[in-house]
């Protein structure tokens, strides 16, 4: 799984990672999880809550938006936007 992730400010794009899950045989959810967690480390902000909203919004569209108040600390941007990234 590949997934990419930007940082808006707005509607101006601060910042832009793509990551790879490092297991292919794992779990889509355990793949998702590892992807989350690399682009929030390389991108330097916090994990967002993930909510149900999330989980729909995945499953319908490949990707998901968190907005600042599903951060623990406040954010210098207003969403994170992921994406799954189709295999080639």
């Amino acid at each position: 799984m590949r997934v990419e992730a930007k940082i808006f400010l707005g509607q101006r794009v601060l910042a832009i990672a793509t990551v790879e899950a490092g297991r292919r045989d794992a779990p889509i959810s355990q793949q998702l999880d590892a992807c989350l967690r690399r682009v929030c480390s390389e991108l330097d902000v916090g994990l967002p809550l993930w909510m149900s909203s999330n989980t729909h919004e995945f499953a319908r569209h490949h990707q998901t938006q968190f907005f600042a108040g599903q951060f623990m600390e406040t954010p210098r941007f207003d969403r994170l936007q992921i994406r799954w990234l189709e295999e080639d």
